[in-house]
């Protein structure tokens, strides 16, 4: 199962890395990043990954939302977090 993560974690940084280079929109992130949860999660009948509504990766468990993933292209700086908290 390691051995097959690893794998898998190394692929999606590959087409990431590519999508990065040739300037692909957050939409094509979204599906690679969605690719790469579905190919790593070991007990895949037990979540269901997708979009919700204009949240780009939703994973729930019995139905239930536990985790929330938004993918930003790095140009994107407006939108991206940043470790200063100045203005909140």
């Amino acid at each position: 199962m390691v051995e097959s993560f690893l794998v898998n974690t190394r692929r999606y940084v590959e087409k990431v890395n590519n999508a990065i280079k040739q300037n692909e929109f957050e939409e094509h992130l979204k599906n690679i990043t969605n690719q790469f949860l579905k190919s790593s999660l070991y007990y895949k009948d037990d979540y269901e990954i997708n979009t919700e509504g204009r949240i780009d990766s939703v994973i729930k468990v019995n139905g239930i939302t536990q985790i929330l993933i938004e993918n930003k292209k790095l140009s994107n700086k407006n939108e991206m977090a940043t470790d200063s908290f100045s203005g909140i």
